[in-house]
């Protein structure tokens, strides 16, 4: 090879040149099968993904369809529930609109004040349900608790005492309004007796409105809703999406026993000349270090030098 043509000194220089010549050679080998390597995993991570993007782009396609579908099978649904606890409802609804007019004349004819009719009022003063007792709870724990809270901490105060005096106000204002509330409904007991009765139907309605309304939503027969265009629609694109799903994986399997191993052995043959050279190369340059060597231990044996192997 010429560059040992231009080797000269001792047999060492000669050895070492031969080694960084193999070197040289074998790292060139190594980047060629790298770079082939990468080029083939390039190729086929570009080549599979074109093959899935096609399909990809189509399921994209029918899923935004489904969900358009589902979307307005869903307001469907909901219209149709919604009128079916209005129909199954209505005559409590009215019962107690009848109710509330019934309850409003009563207080007129007695001359009991308007706000005496109310939730709140009847909570404070004649609770029966629980929600009038949880409302009455909530009420006096805002007014006795949350309230002096409030006002000492917007005063700036920081004495006990002046916490105390301002409890003690609190205590007088609100619980004198509780103690003429009292006795509010005392001069009406008659009334509000007989309005705590009209309230206990109109809540016993209420109860009644909730249960049926709940129990129309979670029935999960939607045959009383007319949705069968919906779920024709919503079957033929799902069945399509079946089909995509099928010819995808079916393509893919194609692209991985088929083409995958044609696309690898045309990278190969792209590369295979040069591979060679550079493995002959390599091969030759192995053989002469051994020639070398052994010319080396042969000549130490009889005294004599090496000599140039260039013309090997």
């Amino acid at each position: 090879m010429p560059e040992l043509e231009k080797t000269g000194g001792s047999s060492g220089g000669q050895l070492a040149a031969l080694m960084a010549q193999r070197a040289e050679l074998s790292k060139k080998l190594q980047n060629e099968k790298r770079n082939q390597e990468r080029e083939t995993e390039n190729i086929l991570k570009a080549r599979r993904n074109g093959v899935a993007a096609d399909y990809d782009r189509q399921l994209r396609t029918l899923e935004g369809k489904i969900r358009t579908v589902s979307g307005k099978r869903q307001k469907a649904r909901n219209q149709g529930v919604k009128a079916r606890i209005q129909d199954r409802t209505e005559s409590l609804r009215t019962e107690n609109a009848g109710l509330q007019k019934e309850l409003r004349s009563l207080f007129r004819d007695n001359q009991v004040p308007a706000f005496c009719r109310t939730g709140v009022f009847y909570a404070w003063t004649m609770p029966r349900s629980g929600g009038e007792l949880l409302t009455a709870a909530l009420s006096f724990g805002v007014v006795f608790l949350g309230i002096p809270f409030l006002l000492y901490w917007l005063l700036g105060l920081s004495a006990f005492w002046h916490w105390a005096l301002l409890y003690l106000f609190v205590i007088l204002v609100f619980g004198g309004i509780w103690i003429g509330l009292i006795s509010l409904k005392g001069r009406h007991l008659a009334a509000m007796k007989e309005g705590r009765s009209i309230r206990n139907r109109i809540l016993a309605n209420k109860r009644s409105i909730r249960k049926i309304s709940r129990k129309i939503r979670r029935d999960r027969d939607d045959g009383l809703y007319d949705l069968q265009s919906f779920d024709d629609e919503l079957a033929q694109y799902n069945q399509e999406k079946e089909k995509l799903k099928a010819g995808r994986a079916e393509a893919l399997e194609q692209f991985d026993t088929v083409t995958k191993n044609v696309l690898t052995d045309e990278v190969a043959e792209k590369y295979k000349d040069r591979l060679r050279e550079l493995s002959c190369a390599v091969s030759e340059t192995d053989r002469k270090i051994k020639e070398f060597e052994e010319k080396m231990k042969n000549d130490g044996k009889t005294g004599d030098g090496p000599g140039d192997l260039s013309g090997s």
